[in-house]
């Protein structure tokens, strides 16, 4: 399987210039990450689950670009809130979808239940479309 994590790259400072929302980075990271390409069926269910936990954390990078960015402000001036509590909260909460998300399928396994949480992240992907990283 995959390792996945996201990351704060840039200074809070860059949440003001054309390029805020790259401050927020959701990541994969190759190594460590595997597949068991034994069986051409348990493949495309591994590569959908993997690509339905980065739809998580995508969710959770782009919320968190928009609580950044709603409060660059407050954050520059005072300090407050705390740009790593966001992040560890942030890191929290998508890990927790992650085991719900797993519990739920069973690992991508039941079919229905994994066109559901595709159609919610597709959901909530294009309601955070702002706050996506431009290609």
């Amino acid at each position: 399987m995959g390792n996945l994590g996201i990351e704060i790259n840039r200074g809070i400072a860059d949440l003001f210039g054309k390029n805020a929302n790259r401050t927020v980075q959701n990541l994969f990271q190759r190594t460590g990450s595997y597949l068991d390409s034994t069986d051409r069926m348990s493949t495309a269910c591994q590569v959908r689950y993997m690509q339905t936990l980065w739809d998580i954390n995508e969710v959770a990078a782009r919320r968190l670009r928009q609580q950044l960015r709603a409060n660059a402000k407050r954050i520059i001036l005072i300090g407050k809130p705390d740009v790593n509590d966001l992040l560890r909260v942030t890191w929290e909460a998508a890990n927790q979808r992650h085991i719900q998300y797993a519990d739920e399928t069973k690992y991508g396994l039941f079919l229905d239940k994994q066109a559901g949480w595709e159609k919610q992240l597709t959901a909530e992907l294009a309601e955070l479309a702002t706050f996506a990283v431009p290609d």
